[in-house]
């Protein structure tokens, strides 16, 4: 706004409130989940412990991206199961721009159209056992899922900027 004043106050007020509370709320939301399933499985603490001691075996060394950047396998994997069993955003909604039928249903064109995160990414025949915090299924099924099954960010140009988390 200081380098552009035509742009509208309103809008740069909007957008920063957006980046600010968006931006606390989600990943306050995701810690606290995340915090809450490794919590109440000490195993998953102890290869969390493991892979981090193996990734920073030095703790008085600053934590670097090339350290990130390193295989951290299962924290990836604890991370995308507690996203999927509370995922952030409530689904997808997207404008159908054609007729279709979905699941034997004629939707017309101009129709609102919402995934539910919540019901997508505790499918059985999707995720045995949908219920359960494992971590271990993203190490196992890591290429049979597919990756528009769970969307914890949404999808596409409209998606949470945290989605590269």
């Amino acid at each position: 706004y200081l380098q552009n004043p035509e742009l509208d106050h309103s809008d740069v007020v909007g957008t920063a409130a957006d980046l600010l509370l968006a931006g606390i709320d989600t990943t306050s939301y995701a810690s606290a989940f995340l915090l809450y399933h490794v919590a109440r499985h000490p195993e998953v603490q102890q290869r969390l412990h493991a892979e981090a001691r193996r990734v920073l075996p030095d703790p008085d060394q600053p934590l670097s991206a090339d350290a990130l950047r390193t295989d951290i396998t299962y924290t990836r994997a604890v991370l995308k199961e507690s996203l999927r069993l509370n995922p952030i955003s409530v689904g997808v909604g997207r404008v159908l721009n054609q007729d279709t039928v979905l699941s034997g249903y004629f939707v017309p064109k101009g129709t609102t159209v919402v995934t539910q995160n919540m019901i997508a990414c505790r499918l059985e025949q999707h995720f045995p056992d949908p219920l359960l915090f494992q971590p271990d299924r993203w190490l196992q099924q890591r290429n049979a899922l597919n990756p528009y099954l769970v969307l914890p960010f949404g999808h596409g140009m409209r998606a949470c900027i945290a989605r590269r988390l």
